[in-house]
């Protein structure tokens, strides 16, 4: 069992003397420590949030590597291209300011993709609302309640 209250002590003992990529390397060796659940347990503790622990395990793993990976190691028939990960991204980013704020944080996009945030994702939820209306039986409201 992995003991979040001891995760979470270690993190406050550290917290005030890291930096926004510090706090994301000790997140990733921290979960990496406790194996499976380890990255759930990490952000449930420390309250970074779980994607930005997962995003700092992945690359931590990245970065511990010689070579950097091929592209073709993370493809597959289910696998993304950059494209679309990045619009993913940006949407999730568009849907409340909250996550606005995360994504930037994590660096990712370039500033020129944050700036077309304004209106699009609710562009984009009205657009999948209209596809899927004629086929509910109820309304849906796909806008984040903020």
């Amino acid at each position: 069992m992995i003991d979040e209250h001891a995760i979470g002590e270690r993190f406050r003992a550290m917290a005030g003397t890291l930096d926004e990529r510090q706090r994301r390397l000790w997140a990733a060796v921290e979960a990496r420590s406790h194996g499976r659940g380890g990255i759930a347990a990490v952000a449930r503790a420390s309250g970074i949030a779980e994607y930005a622990a997962a995003s700092a395990a992945f690359w931590a793993d990245l970065s511990g590597r010689q070579e950097p990976p091929a592209v073709a190691e993370y493809g597959d028939q289910h696998s993304l291209d950059l494209q679309p990960a990045f619009d993913i991204l940006r949407w999730t980013a568009c849907s409340s300011e909250l996550s606005f704020e995360e994504v930037a944080e994590l660096e990712v996009l370039p500033e020129s993709r944050l700036e077309t945030c304004p209106g699009e994702y609710e562009q984009l939820a009205g657009s999948i609302a209209a596809e899927l209306r004629p086929h509910l039986k109820h309304k849906i409201n796909l806008l984040a309640a903020e």
